[in-house]
């Protein structure tokens, strides 16, 4: 037993390697959700074995509903989920193997029969659990992903799928946009996994703030949130949209962009969804922090974006700019600063007559003074909609 860390982290990888997943999977990835589980099952195995005795149902459940949760909402595929758990019986084996010497070998055969025989009884016992479980809160929040899905394409089979799911549709709902700020990158098999852990970690909270009421299609990087208009949370200082927004923020522990569109009656919500979604997306590309914003954080952004000749046009004003990102980056912190010439050049660590001089060199590349007032907003509204056009983070679910 002194051992025991050693051996639960053997354990762990040997689980995770006897599992095919489709790409590179570290078990440094389980670690902080599974470990002290596994850890816990070896002594309570080990100390039974010792015992004479086998471990009971409920002392196998204590360990096995956790593990059980992963697979029934999308983490671990159940197959995945009984492989690993046979490695990792197997792997406990081994070690004991690897630590005893000869005179051992009848209670190593021993060992080897208790384990072959706790093998067959997880097996089962998961199978039943697994089968249990999508009888009962999960069932619950597929239907309220469907109900929701439904709501916010706009499809007239939404009073059915309320009517299969047993659920109740509500008259008016808050309709929040989340969207997870993950970086661009490669999307590998633990990326997915990483994904699926938040998509479960929210769906978890969203249900205990409301079951069955609040519905949502996250799905680990983005998705709708409809909130019931009438639902008051106790303690939310700037409303209930703003209390599930920090819960999520805290719990995924990664910055949030929410927009929200409140009291939307269910005829108008796919309208509210696809503005509650474009207003996140502009508040994280304009360089706002992460939040909950509404359309009137980002009035002007909102304005300036809409397609039309005018905007198009706007753009190109600091598009010959590109090629030169030291003056791109003089016009940002000037913008910022406005008539602190001093402090716009001490961020920039220049004197304050080169941050002319850069100025003046925009102004003969683009033709618009950043020095006039009426220049300044221009091209204020011009990096506005640079920004915005810039390709979004790649999302992980993809």
């Amino acid at each position: 037993m002194s051992r025991l860390s050693e051996v639960t982290s053997g354990v762990l990888a040997a689980g995770v390697e006897s599992v095919p997943w489709r790409g590179d999977i570290s078990a440094e990835y389980f670690e902080d959700e599974i470990g002290p589980i596994l850890k816990q099952a070896i002594t309570s195995l080990l100390s039974a074995f010792a015992s004479g005795r086998l471990l009971s149902r409920s002392e196998v459940s204590m360990f096995m509903t956790p593990l059980v949760e992963l697979s029934t909402e999308g983490e671990i595929p159940l197959p995945f989920l009984i492989t690993a758990m046979h490695g990792g019986i197997r792997r406990l084996w081994e070690f004991v193997a690897e630590y005893s010497s000869d005179s051992d070998a009848a209670s190593l055969a021993s060992l080897g029969m208790y384990l072959a025989e706790l093998a067959g009884t997880v097996t089962v016992m998961v199978s039943e659990a697994y089968q249990n479980s999508t009888a009962g809160g999960y069932v619950e929040r597929r239907w309220s992903g469907r109900l929701c899905a439904a709501l916010v394409s706009g499809k007239a089979n939404a009073m059915n799928v309320a009517r299969e799911g047993n659920l109740d549709l509500c008259d008016h709902y808050n309709v929040i946009a989340v969207h997870v700020d993950s970086r661009a990158g490669p999307q590998s098999a633990q990326d997915q996994l990483t994904t699926w852990r938040r998509m479960r970690y929210a769906q978890r909270i969203l249900y205990d703030f409301g079951p069955n009421l609040v519905l949502n299609t996250f799905d680990g990087c983005s998705g709708i949130v409809l909130l019931p208009s009438a639902m008051n949370i106790s303690g939310a200082a700037h409303g209930a949209d703003a209390a599930i927004v920090a819960a999520l923020s805290e719990r995924l522990g990664v910055p949030i962009y929410a927009a929200t569109r409140p009291s939307t009656q269910p005829s108008a919500i796919p309208a509210a969804a696809a503005e509650a979604t474009e207003i996140a997306r502009l508040a994280r590309q304009v360089g706002r922090v992460p939040g909950l914003y509404q359309l009137e954080d980002v009035l002007l952004e909102y304005q300036i974006t809409r397609p039309s000749p005018a905007r198009d046009l706007l753009a190109q004003c600091v598009v010959p700019l590109q090629r030169h990102p030291m003056l791109l980056e003089a016009l940002k912190v000037h913008l910022r600063h406005g008539s602190a010439r001093k402090a716009a050049a001490a961020e920039l660590f220049i004197h304050p007559n080169t941050l002319t001089y850069r100025l003046g060199r925009i102004r003969d590349i683009t033709d618009i003074d950043p020095m006039d007032p009426h220049g300044a907003r221009v091209l204020a509204a011009a990096l506005t909609l640079n920004s915005t056009t810039e390709p979004a983070p790649a999302c992980m679910c993809e």
